[in-house]
């Protein structure tokens, strides 16, 4: 479980930074390609790394100067065993 909670750790921080950083490809990086994921702005649904890779860099872009702190709080107060 120790190792399931390090790897969830490791990728809540590179989200956080490729956010921070605005960095496109670490942060496309962080999903499998062929994913599609769920947005609830202009477009419903991005299926795979090239749909969304626009998507992210026109967010980015639309950031100017201004930086994004992702912060994750809560995280592991599920399940502590799974059988």
């Amino acid at each position: 479980m120790i190792d399931l909670e390090n790897r969830i750790a490791q990728a809540l921080e590179s989200y956080e930074a490729a956010v921070y950083e605005r960095n496109v490809d670490a942060f496309l990086r962080l999903y499998d390609p062929e994913a599609r994921v769920f947005d609830a702005w202009d477009v419903w649904s991005y299926a795979g790394t090239a749909a969304r890779r626009s998507a992210i860099e026109q967010w980015f872009s639309s950031l100017g100067t201004e930086r994004v702190k992702v912060i994750f709080d809560e995280v592991g107060n599920g399940p502590t065993k799974i059988s």
